[in-house]
């Protein structure tokens, strides 16, 4: 039936312009365990780097297991430092490179740890390579190439253990943790993608991702091109051009407007993938970016339409930034126990390219003085 509403609408659209096109030379990390001092790019830590609500942390790399040590680390959230052990809270690495060459995504709940484990052939990833670790608060995955290899059972929120996140090494002891290759388009997500959501992005290159994601493109700067994560280059890490080519292209939804918050904080809209014709990997998402004790609850609504409101309406005490008077129709949403609302809208091969479409999610808030909270607008264009 969403299918059906969803090609109606669509084909009522007004269009946009969404130009693609071809990348020049990538830039990013370039790294070997030979290096001194462990360099890397660190993000300071805060709530949006450790979500309820699960999380996908991705990235383009290559890798040469010659002389490398039993722990060279793509990424990792809480290094360890020197002379202070420490405890990861997720990772990225190899391990055992000389013998079993596992790519591990590891992550950390009350639960204890958990790893999703690739094992790979020699020289394998010397070649470009995209991997991918997602937790839905279920199952801990790891995608290879956009494609599932790997997945373990997993319960709780994510454990913070309080440090900060490092692209490129895994430890401030030695160089033993250092990457051994290449590293680029580094990106988190504050939920866990499906593996249709990952091919859809993985060959962008990719910047102004809203929902409180994060790009690090790496292009001779640590800084963020869709959050407020800006990294800091630590002991000076090398960036270098790459061999590595992908499609610079918009991402297909950018906000409008603001937000109304409630009780439980800011509802922040954003979508999973690109919203591209014929796909399945595209669904309108919002998290609320809050601690584990203070989880939104409540049911609410996404409406979905062709016109959006040239200023916003207050309506019941929110910002009404969407025409409902016009085309469109009003989906429910549920929250999961982790907070995290989801509306699949998988899109229909005979959508039309460059059909605008407008959205904006509400819930009802119990137990608060106000009756809603509601989302900034999404502004949605098809390819």
């Amino acid at each position: 039936m969403i299918h059906s509403s969803f090609r109606s609408l669509c084909y009522a659209c007004s269009c946009l312009a969404l130009m693609l096109t071809s990348a020049d030379a990538q830039v990013g990390l370039k790294l070997s365990n030979s290096a001194t001092n462990s360099p890397a790019v660190v993000i300071k830590n805060n709530q949006s780097l450790v979500p309820t609500t699960g999380v996908t942390v991705e990235a383009w790399m290559t890798f040469d297991e010659t002389n490398t040590s039993n722990f060279s680390t793509l990424l990792r959230h809480t290094v360890g430092q020197t002379n202070i052990g420490s405890t990861p809270t997720y990772n990225i690495r190899v391990e055992s490179p000389a013998v079993n060459r596992r790519l591990t995504f590891k992550l950390r709940t009350a639960s204890g740890i958990k790893s999703a484990t690739y094992n790979f052939a020699p020289g394998e990833l010397k070649k470009w390579t995209h991997v991918a670790g997602t937790y839905d608060g279920t199952m801990v995955r790891i995608f290879i190439n956009g494609v599932e290899k790997a997945k373990t059972p997993q319960s709780g929120f994510i454990a913070d253990q309080g440090g900060d996140l490092t692209i490129g090494s895994g430890g401030r002891k030695n160089n033993t943790e250092t990457w051994n290759g290449e590293i680029d388009e580094v990106r988190l997500w504050p939920y866990a993608r499906t593996q249709a959501e990952i091919q859809s992005t993985m060959n962008l290159a990719l910047a102004g991702v809203p929902g409180v994601v994060s790009t690090w493109s790496l292009n001779f700067t640590p800084k963020d091109g869709s959050g407020n994560n800006d990294g800091t280059d630590y002991n000076k890490p090398t960036y270098a051009p790459n061999t590595l080519r992908l499609t610079s292209a918009s991402f297909g939804s950018t906000v409008f407007g603001t937000a109304t918050a409630g009780c439980t904080g800011t509802p922040w809209i954003g979508a999973s993938g690109l919203p591209k014709a014929g796909t399945s990997g595209f669904a309108v998402m919002c998290v609320n970016n809050t601690s584990s004790t203070n989880l939104p609850k409540g049911v609410g609504f996404l409406w979905l339409g062709i016109a959006k409101l040239p200023a916003s309406v207050p309506v019941l005490g929110i910002k009404l930034w969407v025409n409902i008077a016009g085309p469109g129709f009003l989906l429910p949403v549920t929250r999961d126990k982790n907070g995290l609302a989801r509306v699949d809208l998988p899109i229909p091969s005979a959508i039309p390219p460059n059909a605008a479409l407008y959205s904006q999610m509400f819930f009802l808030q119990s137990g608060c003085s106000a009756l809603l909270s509601a989302t900034e607008g999404l502004a949605i264009t098809t390819q």
